[in-house]
């Protein structure tokens, strides 16, 4: 938002059934009422009155700026523990998001839309993403079961109005170093 605000929006279905969490900086809230999000390519609706926690937002999306290829690349073939897609890595939102009471305002905002897919999260990863008026960057370096071994997948990705750029497994990159630091 104008004034810095931002927020992430989570949805699941899984066999244990449907959630939808959202992130605020101040920590996180699990929805009681799934439905109270309606999302579209174009924008979306949130409605949420529980638990001490108001939410009345409207939001509108400029053009998605998705992939060039699949995100996955050759991995997309095989049936891996998560499949990640990305929808876009960077997109204008204009709108009014109401937090509890504090209005925000979105007249030059940016978003990132992706999904995962698959039968569950990967038991160890770091994701990082930032986008802004014209780039968006996505990092995610994931532990892996595949068959029998686990091995370090590996994501980053930066596309700009002019190009895209990938450093991923399947194009032989690596992490050197990871800490929780």
């Amino acid at each position: 938002a104008d004034d810095g605000f931002s927020f992430a929006i989570i949805e699941s279905d899984a066999t244990s059934g449907k959630e939808l969490q959202l992130i605020f900086a101040d920590g996180a809230h699990f929805l009681k009422d799934v439905t109270a999000l309606k999302r579209t390519d174009q924008g979306m609706e949130i409605h949420v009155e529980e638990d001490g926690l108001s939410i009345h937002a409207s939001l509108v999306f400029g053009p998605l700026h998705p992939l060039s290829k699949p995100v996955m690349g050759p991995f997309r073939h095989f049936k891996m523990q998560c499949n990640h897609a990305v929808y876009s890595m960077f997109h204008s939102v204009k709108g009014t998001f109401l937090h509890n009471g504090i209005l925000h305002e979105f007249h030059d905002g940016y978003g990132y839309a992706e999904g995962d897919y698959g039968t569950s999260f990967p038991e160890g990863y770091v994701w990082f993403n930032s986008s802004g008026k014209d780039y968006g960057v996505t990092f995610a370096d994931a532990t892996i079961p595949f068959g029998l071994i686990l091995f370090h997948g590996l994501l980053a990705l930066i596309k700009t109005e002019k190009g895209e750029w990938r450093l991923t497994t399947y194009t032989g990159a690596w992490v050197l170093s990871c800490s929780k630091k």
